[in-house]
């Protein structure tokens, strides 16, 4: 993906844009690729025979990782529309699993 990207960059004479599908992800969890919840990521771990302190602790990696995604993506060559959308959904997402 981060070819493609290079190289859309590149044909595009060095502006990049940002497809943020909010609707679908690209693994699936607990059967499902929309609208993830903190319970569909409890079945899922449980299906892996994690026990539910390793999932919670997977959970809060996840949650304490956002202000290093938010910093990532400012960071990042988008501009500052793509980057405040990019942000809403890291946001939006995570509150999932809260």
């Amino acid at each position: 993906r981060i070819i493609a990207q290079e190289a859309l960059t590149s044909l595009s004479g060095g502006s990049m844009s940002l497809i943020v599908n909010q609707d679908e992800m690209a693994l699936i969890i607990n059967g499902k690729r929309k609208n993830i919840t903190k319970n569909d990521f409890y079945k899922f771990g449980e299906s892996i025979s994690l026990d539910k302190k390793m999932i919670n602790i997977c959970l809060n990696s996840i949650v304490s990782k956002v202000d290093l995604m938010i910093d990532f993506i400012k960071k990042s060559p988008l501009n500052e529309k793509e980057q405040d959308r990019f942000i809403e959904f890291i946001k939006n997402r995570v509150k999932q699993f809260i």
